[in-house]
């Protein structure tokens, strides 16, 4: 692991030192402080206040350049901001402090992530299913998969944005991040039926203000399309589906995401999913209960105790709920369902915590985020504050005040998109 040298003590690194551009960087406080330098921060200069005794030294951020002029090109600046910490090269160091330094061990160049816009994203059209589409009840089939046409108009797609800027807005503290999923019509639907989700998608994170990290969730879906990344039976993702998202959000954050190869697995076949009664009395769900899915079930590295309640201040319990819940051979094997506030503690003892805001699809996701967490909440805003008639009153700033999180994603599909479920998300903030 990496370390340093001071009159003969050796000072361990932490995990988060990182090599960009072939040249090392470390934490501006972990490796000033122990020099007894304190730090300031110069907002006219944008720099890097360093005090000892006489000395004044100032370190100017370099993130601005690097995001300006891509995160490929060779510069690499004195400093940078990179997940919220303030990193400072090698050089820059021995220049402060003189000190014998070495680096053991091997690391990955890390790139500087960008505010990824789906640009450079487009859809493969190598997994079409090639056969008639048969419409039934507002869903279809198309050969031996159901699936729903689902659209994002401009509209919605900026006012939805607006939604997801005005939460982040009100906790200014915590790392927003916006994931949206598109369904599965957007990969296999007949290329003459696509609704192209992906330019609502775009619109989406074109709109989000500064405050909020827009995940690229379409492209490593894409890239995956040949796998149970959906249901032919149900209108949600699969758990497969979800950690190919999961993972981006970690990619982003520069955490590394375990191969599903190395989760251990309680797979349940011939599930029959939503589509069958979506259909009901119709060919459409003959063709369903004909054709039933594999039901992937990766479980939880670590050990998880959940439980959810109906309240914002969770008094009021509704009883234990699990990351993979083996009651249950349908999608409510996930997170045991839509619930209104489950809170899940990990025996990861990082004193990380996450909140995940989300209509169904997030369930699946949820569960990814066990690994990595010591507290998980999920909440569904379709359980409050007088969305279906729900009376219960939930404030997300007041549930901050009390319960504190590092990291907020709201992750939604095209349906989370609309009118009702934008207000619901936004109810929270009222």
């Amino acid at each position: 692991s990496p370390y340093f040298f001071l009159n003969a003590n050796r000072f361990e690194l932490p995990d988060n030192v990182i090599k960009y551009n072939d040249r090392v960087y470390f934490p501006a406080n972990a490796v000033l402080e122990a020099f007894d330098f304190d730090l300031g921060w110069d907002t006219e200069k944008n720099a890097l206040i360093v005090y000892r005794n006489s000395l004044r030294t100032y370190i100017e951020d370099g993130s601005e350049k690097i995001k300006e002029t891509g995160a490929n090109d060779q510069i690499s600046p004195p400093s940078f901001i990179y997940h919220n910490l303030l990193y400072i090269s090698e050089e820059t160091m021995r220049q402060l402090t003189d000190v014998s330094l070495t680096v053991e061990g091997q690391l990955e160049d890390c790139p500087f992530f960008r505010r990824d816009l789906l640009e450079n994203t487009t859809i493969p059209d190598d997994y079409r299913i090639n056969a008639p589409v048969i419409q039934y009840s507002g869903c279809c089939t198309v050969g031996n998969m159901a699936m729903e046409i689902l659209n994002i108009s401009a509209n919605d797609a900026k006012a939805y944005a607006g939604v997801i800027n005005a939460v982040a807005e009100k906790l200014p503290e915590v790392n927003t991040y916006s994931v949206v999923i598109p369904n599965s019509s957007e990969f296999y639907a007949p290329l003459y039926k696509s609704a192209k989700q992906i330019n609502g998608i775009r619109t989406i994170y074109q709109n989000l203000s500064e405050k909020v990290i827009p995940i690229n969730a379409v492209g490593p879906l894409g890239d995956h399309a040949g796998e149970k990344l959906y249901f032919n039976t149900d209108h949600h993702w699969t758990q497969r589906g979800a950690y190919y998202a999961y993972r981006a959000l970690n990619d982003y954050r520069g955490y590394k995401t375990p191969d599903l190869s190395e989760f251990a697995t309680d797979h349940v076949s011939g599930f029959v999913g939503s589509f069958a009664g979506f259909m009901k009395g119709t060919p459409g769900e003959s063709v369903c209960r004909s054709n039933p899915d594999l039901l992937e079930r990766f479980l939880p590295m670590v050990e998880v105790q959940g439980q959810a309640f109906s309240d914002m201040n969770m008094q009021k319990s509704l009883g234990a709920v699990y990351a993979i819940d083996k009651r249950y051979n349908s999608y409510m094997t996930f997170i045991s369902g839509d619930r209104p506030i489950s809170r899940f503690t990990t025996s990861n003892k990082n004193g990380k915590s996450i909140m995940i805001i989300k209509e169904s699809y997030g369930n699946a996701f949820a569960t990814w985020a066990m690994n990595d967490y010591e507290t998980v909440y999920v909440l569904d805003p379709r359980e409050f504050n007088g969305f279906g008639g729900k009376q219960e009153r939930f404030n997300l700033m007041e549930f901050y005040a009390k319960y504190k999180f590092d990291d907020l994603v709201i992750i939604n599909y095209p349906v989370g998109m609309t009118a009702g479920l934008r207000q619901a998300i936004y109810n929270l903030i009222q």
